[in-house]
């Protein structure tokens, strides 16, 4: 598994391995979790609904390529003094991770502090509305810690956000009300982009 995915063949065969690419144990754990390559851009527009085989088809087809945008912006973010200092904390990082999914955007995220040798780990709250999605976490929480030494206290949640503007923002208000302090990383982006189309403002 590569950031352009994988071949379709029955052994699914990465791309070109290129230096720039995640991890191998990131592409061996979602190989042991059932990923397979099935391109479906519509389908995984949206996967609050999706079910195990969905999922599966996200972790082999789309996952790789949102491990690899946040590893690639955060190792560019980290290149910035101030961001950097601002990150190189001796305690673990707290992240809450909306609309976290199968986790992409937070593994990014580790793989590109655990280059720059800047965190001492990281404390994730992961809220998103599939809960099959979220079960996936811990064992790439697992296989980080396993293959870095970097801590990862994982704390997964499923919420659905309302899709208006006022159900929206009162779901968000109570799912963060119940994550007491602050947080270092907020990681947004991804939920926002989908479901902006159908955020009825």
């Amino acid at each position: 598994m590569t950031a352009t995915g994988y071949q379709t063949t029955s052994q699914m065969v990465p791309i070109q391995p290129m230096a720039s690419d995640i991890p191998q144990f990131i592409e061996q754990t979602a190989r042991r979790l059932g990923a397979r390559y099935a391109p479906n851009h519509d389908a995984a527009r949206s996967n609050l609904y999706a079910d195990e085989s969905s999922v599966k088809t996200y972790l082999g087809t789309y996952f790789p390529r949102t491990v690899f945008e946040f590893q690639t912006i955060a190792g560019e973010m980290l290149d910035h003094p101030k961001i950097r200092r601002s990150l190189n904390k001796e305690r673990p990082l707290r992240v809450l991770d909306l609309g976290s999914g199968t986790g992409g955007a937070w593994i990014g995220l580790a793989m590109a502090l655990n280059r720059a040798q800047v965190s001492a780990g990281l404390s994730v709250e992961a809220l998103d509305g599939n809960a099959l999605a979220l079960s996936v976490q811990k064992s790439f929480a697992q296989a980080i810690t396993a293959a870095t030494g970097m801590s990862i206290d994982l704390n997964t949640h499923q919420v659905t956000l309302g899709t208006t503007r006022g159900a929206f923002a009162a779901d968000l208000s109570t799912a963060l009300s119940a994550l007491a302090g602050k947080f270092d990383v907020v990681l947004v982006s991804k939920h926002l982009s989908d479901v902006a189309a159908d955020l009825k403002l």
